[in-house]
This record gives structure tokens, C-alpha cells and sequence, in this order.
């Protein structure tokens, strides 16, 4: 039997080897509906931190203004970035992570990919709100988390796993990068189009 919502915290963050071990034939919408309620929290946070003037995100580039002068705009433009980001961030992170394991000559199907890429984000999700440190801090923690969730789901040992962490790592951001080139250009072309910059 899987463990609930809230061992599933806990586990991940003190026991992760036992918990991936635990969640590994786990249905992939129990992890779909875990990923997405600490995304919504996360989101809410990181709304409340930007329209308070506490974070490092930034609309800026887009004609976007954030910060306390900016009410509840500034709360909705960064609940809506974070999710939208932290779900096309999990995808991204889901497919690198099974190219890689596979690669690597893992034994893993892509579910277990996304349950690695949901669980490892256990970190991210409870504190990368938290401006620069929770954010810096909890992304090391869930590429580590990785590394241990890689390992359990695909039977490979620590170094491969370590290996498919740092491909995947190297691949997500590189990704990340690129796509996130590309969307800045749309959406600066848009709000020029739309008369939203200066």
C-alpha cells in the first residue's frame, strides 16, 4: 500500500530511499495529484512573497511590475508563472530523466521517470518560495533526491544514477534556456504588439 499525502512528505524528506521504494508501483495520477496540490501551495507562496516585494522573480522584461505597489496583479502574474513553469518544468524533467536512465541502461518505464521527477520536487514545492536560499537549497536537495529516486525506480547503481542526474540536469537547463529564450521573445513581441511596453 502506498503511504499517504503527508508520509509522502515526510518520507521524501527523511526517508527517500524508502519512500521511492514505497511509491514505485504507485498509480502515476496518485503522484499527478501529490505534484500538483504542493504546486498550487507553492504557487500561492510565491504569489504572496512577489506581491509583498520578497522575491527575486521579476515581470520586468515582459512590462510586467511586481511588487506591493502592484496589488493583486502582481500576486495573479506570479501564481500563474509558477504554475505554469513548475508543470511544463515536471515534463521536461520526466523526459530528460528517461532518456537518460534509459541511456544509461536503466530498467524503467516513463512512469517511473515521473515519479521520480514529482517526488524528487518534494524540496522545491515545500521551499523554493522562500527567495534565493529555499529556492538555491531546495533544488540541490531534490537533484540529490534524484539521484536516490534513480536508482530505486531504474535498479541502476549510484554512479549511473549520479551520471543520469547530471545528463538530465545538464539537458533540463539547457532545455529550459532555450525554450525560455523563445518565450521571452513571444511574449516581448506580444506585448509590443499589444502596446504593453514602453
Amino acid at each position: 500500500m502506498a503511504p499517504s499525502f503527508a508520509a509522502k512528505i515526510a518520507g521524501f524528506l527523511v526517508r527517500p530511499a524508502e519512500t521511492f521504494h514505497a511509491v514505485r508501483h504507485e498509480p502515476v495520477a496518485d503522484a499527478a495529484v501529490y505534484y500538483l496540490l504542493l504546486l498550487a501551495v507553492m504557487s500561492i507562496l510565491a504569489g504572496v512573497m512577489v506581491s509583498l516585494g520578497f522575491s527575486v522573480m521579476d515581470g520586468s522584461a515582459l512590462g510586467i511590475s511586481t511588487g506591493p505597489e502592484d496589488g493583486l496583479m502582481s500576486f495573479v502574474w506570479a501564481l500563474a508563472f509558477t504554475c505554469a513553469w513548475g508543470l511544463f518544468t515536471l515534463v521536461i524533467w520526466a523526459i530528460v530523466l528517461q532518456i537518460g536512465a534509459n541511456s544509461l541502461g536503466g530498467r524503467g518505464e516513463f512512469a517511473d521517470a515521473f515519479r521520480v521527477a514529482v517526488y524528487a520536487q518534494t524540496p522545491y514545492l515545500l521551499f523554493g518560495w522562500i527567495p534565493v536560499v529555499g529556492w538555491l537549497l531546495s533544488q540541490l536537495w531534490a537533484v540529490a533526491l534524484t539521484v536516490i529516486g534513480v536508482q530505486k525506480l531504474y535498479a541502476v547503481d549510484a554512479g549511473k544514477a549520479v551520471a543520469v542526474a547530471v545528463v538530465a540536469l545538464v539537458l533540463y537547463l539547457t532545455v529550459a534556456w532555450v525554450l525560455g529564450l523563445f518565450g521571452l521573445a513571444v511574449a516581448s513581441g506580444l506585448a509590443d504588439l499589444l502596446g504593453l511596453l514602453g
